[in-house]
């Protein structure tokens, strides 16, 4: 790979500072999260439970001084051009070390978190490679917006002073935060190794003309300056000074961190001070075992079994990151459950209490409000995420658990999901399908249905495909009544789509308040979606004879070399009664361009369908992992939200946004769920795979109920189970007892 490498622990190095953008990695606990890139850039804040949140580093960076030689540098890479004669960063999840030597002096500057702390923890080592001894100094410098953001003329009204009793800097300022009211929160930072310098003023340390690459305070003194701050910009760093001969390491840690008053700040910074890097790493790999892919693709396997893991998790607890979506959380919820489902569940049930108590579910929370922002769709993946859990863990029981709503009042689990499937329901538009309302699966169309007539198919689809999971999950608990209304109400919705919804050649997207169609052959923009047409396929709701004109509308009218459109042709300028889907240029995101998300349902239908040739397309256009991938600058660990199409021009396959996106979450669910083909069942795991003929031999390991499963899967064209050396009836390999090594060959 051009910039960067795989290690054997599946972690990835990246071998420059330049790469073709930042490529980040994320460390969170579930009250702090940082974005690190490979030179440190980003961002990282502290959060409450309604989402209510503190900017606490906003930049970094850590200078190392050469007093005798006169000059500094950067030991995390920026600014890029500078020369260094080694530069490696290494992500894993929950820790990135960033590994740089010029001048005969080498810096292992790792970044990480506590358990739960609301701080991040800087670790460094400064090794001396030279012959000769070493006068040096570090400095660590935070830009921090703890005293809110700095424009033009703004009032910064907050105090920072270095504290001389316990060697710490406190940042004072006031925040809603823990609860509605304003209230006094405390920054800090401080080192193991006491500090003989200190800068709590940005403006001396920077400097008025200066810049974090280039401070003036280092330009002209190569040293901090010692300023308190009052009514002006905060900044938080520090200073030690040392001698280090040949082959010597000096060893230091610094934390900065967030607490509501001064009292809390030893214990604070006590805790992450003790913190090793070796218990961040442990940490981070603690939730991302239960099941272990091999396939002839090396990079694909480095990719399934640690990092999708990680971004499932990272979404399972902090959503899109840059708010609390309940749909996303819920969706991610769905595909943790494959790989951990006990965290599954504990993220399922704190998600359902921002659920109405009449079945509704908001589409965010943050800034300590819930946030309705008119989407039905959100309700639509309780069933799906809860049935996955269950099914896992093998204990209907589960769904008698009491969980509350947001309202206070209480109910079981199931009963949450039964008012999600009556709420979308009795919530019906035109042509009797479930309202659009401010958008679906696609919040691009957010003005499509604002007057409560506008309809969805593609919700309507997915609510075909959740009530099935809801009749299951009834007839766990002997709900007869329930389970019978959710089957004639499943046939008569799906009978209802294939009435409306059917174009001729394809299902349509949508209705709009007015009448008029979305995704028709009779519109001259946004002719096609891609999204009704894979879930006409998961819901089962498509009928056999249109079947073959679905995948020709997948396969044919919606292909492009780089992947499957999710739409096209794309808008070409705003139209109030669609939504922002105009405000995007055509091929960017949902207007036209590549949704990975949607790549990875496709690899589910291709699966579904048994069409292993598609399949094996599907998932090389899907994977960071290719030439083409690294080509055009998407991270090879990571997965992207999406692939600009071609009416980007110069923009054209290269990614959106990466991490902050359901596609890795979905990878990962279709890899397991449908490509290998295990699907847990009450009484057994279920597997029916479809697998690439490209595969020459893969297997997998999956924790099941506290047994571990090896199975092996060979192409002989037979369909058969082999178990522990003995043929079996049947797909489903019954339950083990606890604590048992099952061993399954799969022949397909």
């Amino acid at each position: 790979m051009k910039y960067g490498y795989f290690d054997s622990d599946n972690s990835f190095s990246i071998t420059t500072p330049k790469t073709p953008r930042h490529w980040y990695n994320y460390i969170f606990n579930d009250n702090y999260i940082g974005c690190v890139s490979q030179v440190a850039f980003g961002e990282s804040f502290c959060q409450d439970s309604m989402g209510r949140r503190i900017p606490l580093v906003v930049g970094r960076q850590l200078y190392v001084v050469d007093i005798d030689a006169r000059e500094y540098w950067t030991a995390n890479g920026l600014p890029i051009a500078q020369r260094y004669d080694l530069f490696e960063t290494n992500h894993k999840p929950g820790i990135t070390t960033i590994t740089t030597e010029r001048s005969g002096i080498k810096v292992i500057f790792r970044i990480y978190l506590h358990a739960s702390e609301h701080g991040e923890i800087w670790d460094v080592e400064v090794i001396n490679t030279s012959p000769i001894a070493r006068k040096l100094r570090v400095i660590p410098h935070a830009a921090t917006d703890i005293d809110g953001p700095y424009t033009i003329q703004t009032y910064n009204t907050g105090m920072a002073w270095f504290d001389s009793p316990s060697n710490t800097i406190i940042l004072k300022s006031a925040w809603k935060f823990g609860g509605p009211d304003l209230h006094e929160v405390y920054g800090f930072m401080c080192g193991s190794v006491s500090p003989d310098g200190y800068d709590t003023r940005k403006n001396a340390f920077v400097g008025v003309y200066g810049t974090a690459m280039q401070p003036e305070a280092l330009d002209e003194d190569l040293a901090c300056r010692n300023t308190e701050c009052l009514g002006e910009k905060f900044c938080a760093a520090l200073q030690n000074t040392f001698s280090i001969k040949p082959n010597e390491v000096k060893h230091f840690r610094y934390v900065i961190g967030c607490v509501n008053s001064p009292e809390e700040i030893p214990a604070s910074a006590e805790a992450m001070l003790s913190t090793t890097p070796e218990a961040a790493e442990k940490r981070g790999a603690a939730a991302l075992g239960g099941v272990k892919i091999s396939t002839p693709n090396e990079a694909l396997n480095s990719l399934a079994n640690t990092w999708l893991k990680y971004q499932t998790v990272l979404g399972a607890r902090w959503a899109r990151v840059r708010h609390n979506g309940y749909r996303d959380i819920v969706s991610d919820c769905d595909c943790l459950a494959t790989f951990n489902p006990e965290l599954s569940w504990q993220c399922i049930k704190r998600i359902l209490t921002y659920q109405y108590s009449n079945g509704y579910a908001p589409r965010t929370f943050k800034d300590g409000a819930i946030c309705d922002n008119n989407f039905a769709d959100c309700a639509v993946g309780i069933p799906m995420a809860v049935y996955n859990a269950v099914c896992e863990l093998g204990n209907p029981a589960l769904l008698e658990e009491e969980v509350a709503f947001n309202d206070g009042t209480t109910a079981s689990v199931y009963e949450h999901c039964k008012r999600a499937m009556d709420f979308l329901w009795n919530f019906k538009g035109l042509h009797g399908l479930i309202k659009i309302w401010g958008g679906d699966w696609n919040d691009c169309m957010n003005s499509a249905g604002l007057e409560g007539k506008g309809s969805s198919v593609w919700l309507s689809l997915a609510w075909c495909y959740a009530n099935k999971l809801f009749g299951e999950l009834a007839a766990m608990l002997g709900k007869t009544d329930d389970a019978a209304q959710s089957k004639a109400r499943g046939e008569e919705f799906a009978a209802t789509i294939n009435d409306v919804a059917w174009d001729g050649e394809y299902y349509v997207c949508a209705y709009k308040d007015d009448g008029s169609v979305l995704g028709s052959h009779t519109n001259v923009e946004g002719k096609i979606f891609l999204i009704p047409q894979l879930w006409s396929i998961i819901s089962g709701v498509v009928t056999p004879e249109r079947l073959p004109k679905v995948l020709n509308t997948i396969d044919v009218a919606l292909h492009d070399e780089a992947g499957t459109l999710v739409s096209k042709p794309g808008y070409s300028c705003v139209d109030n009664s669609i939504g922002i889907m105009g405000t995007k240029p055509a091929g960017v995101h949902e207007n036209g361009g590549i949704y990975l998300h949607t790549m990875a349902w496709k690899l589910a239908t291709d699966a579904i369908l048994g069409r292993s040739s598609k399949l094996y397309e599907s998932l090389q256009l899907t994977i960071p992992v290719t030439d083409f991938g690294e080509e055009h600058m998407r991270e090879p660990y990571i997965m992207c939200n999406s692939v600009f199409g071609k009416e980007t021009g110069y923009r054209y396959k290269t990614p959106g946004q990466s991490w902050r996106s359901a596609s890795g979450q979905w990878l990962l669910k279709s890899l397991i769920n449908f490509v290998f083909g295990l699907k847990p069942t009450m009484v057994g795991l279920r597997i029916e795979p479809c697998m690439p003929e490209q595969w020459d031999g893969a297997s997998i390991e999956k924790q099941f109920r506290g047994s571990v499963y090896t199975i092996t899967y060979k192409h002989t064209g037979a369909k058969k189970l082999i178990v522990n050396g003995n043929p079996i009836e049947g797909y489903i390999v019954p339950v083990a007892k606890c604590g048992e090594q099952i061993s399954v060959v799969c022949e397909f």
